[in-house]
């Protein structure tokens, strides 16, 4: 396997970074703002190692730091909502005419996450509460959620859509739910330690696995939800996440398991054989404090496993490749 190089570092502030649906662009969630990028050209627009092409920012509602990012799509087409979280509050922004569609209140405690069904027909939000809000993505005036999960017993952490109307929690108290929304029947599965971030294989529905990352033993389990539903690997030994919520991903091709750790490196293992491949970091210089600014977020490209995105406590985002992209 090649070796991953930062081929380009942005952003101020940034919180966390995700790429858009379709590949294309990146977002980041800063301190008050939220900001489109494009990772694969610099400011002059060229390929050159520079910083990222900067296309749009958006501040409007966003009020505190934001802690999760997603693009939504009225239908086959580019991205035209985008949904973040701040403080309380999920944003609904036009991604066109940078203005606040709606805005998503009602829990009790931080919004950690944001997701969306295809098209944005169900918007869902994830809260330190405990609770997840579903909310009808059409109804722009409707300010109250469709319908309420409220089963976990700490925060929510994660979540996860199934094209089989299946939603999949993560939380705090160590359960991920898995929530049969056509026949109305959950499923719990106990991982023994908190639940901080959760990421599916590219694979066909049959051999669909999940990638569990869990804060205190800094483990990432695979479970097969394909298929049987168990326990079919682990990844440890060489990434730390046992005090702050670190990303766990999938690259493209579904050869690699890549988390963010604690020391401020990315560590990529192998899907099968669970060791180590390739371990990397934005600062090689011996005297910067990785204690103070671990790596926490990490997004795969969709399509193409040459790349991947990463986000430090030190206000940076990085875009990463392997290859021509």
């Amino acid at each position: 396997m090649k070796e991953f190089k930062a081929e380009r570092r942005f952003g101020t502030n940034v919180q966390v970074v995700r790429f858009t649906e379709d590949g294309r662009y990146c977002l980041t969630g800063e301190r008050q703002s939220v900001k489109l990028w494009n990772p694969f050209k610099s400011l002059d627009g060229s390929d050159d190692d520079h910083d990222a092409l900067l296309i749009q920012t958006y501040k409007l509602g966003i009020t505190h730091p934001v802690t999760s990012v997603k693009t939504t799509a009225a239908s086959n087409q580019e991205p035209s909502w985008l949904v973040a979280a701040t403080n309380k509050t999920a944003v609904v922004m036009d991604m066109v005419t940078n203005q606040v569609v709606r805005k998503l209140q009602g829990q009790l405690g931080r919004v950690n996450v944001v997701e969306s069904t295809d098209h944005g027909q169900v918007l869902l939000t994830g809260s330190y509460d405990g609770s997840v809000y579903l909310w009808d993505g059409r109804a722009i005036n409707n300010h109250k959620p469709v319908q309420i999960l409220h089963e976990a017993k700490d925060s929510i952490m994660d979540i996860l859509l199934e094209p089989q109307h299946v939603i999949r929690t993560g939380s705090i108290d160590g359960t991920m739910r898995s929530y049969d929304m056509r026949y109305g029947q959950l499923t719990n599965d106990d991982m023994g330690a908190p639940i901080v971030s959760m990421a599916k294989t590219k694979s066909g529905s049959d051999d669909l696995c999940l990638a569990v990352s869990c804060m205190e033993d800094s483990t990432i389990r695979l479970v097969d939800i394909g298929r049987s539903g168990e326990l079919v690997n682990t990844y440890e030994g060489h990434h730390k996440a046992s005090q702050f919520k670190v990303d766990v991903d999938v690259l493209a091709n579904d050869k690699c398991v890549v988390t963010g750790s604690e020391d401020g490196s990315c560590i990529l293992y192998d899907f099968v054989r669970a060791t180590k491949l390739q371990s990397f970091s934005c600062h090689d210089d011996d005297d910067y404090n990785t204690r103070n600014n671990p790596m926490c977020s990490v997004h795969a490209h969709p399509t193409k496993s040459s790349c991947l995105l990463t986000a430090t406590f030190d206000g940076r985002a990085t875009l990463w490749s392997n290859d021509s992209y």
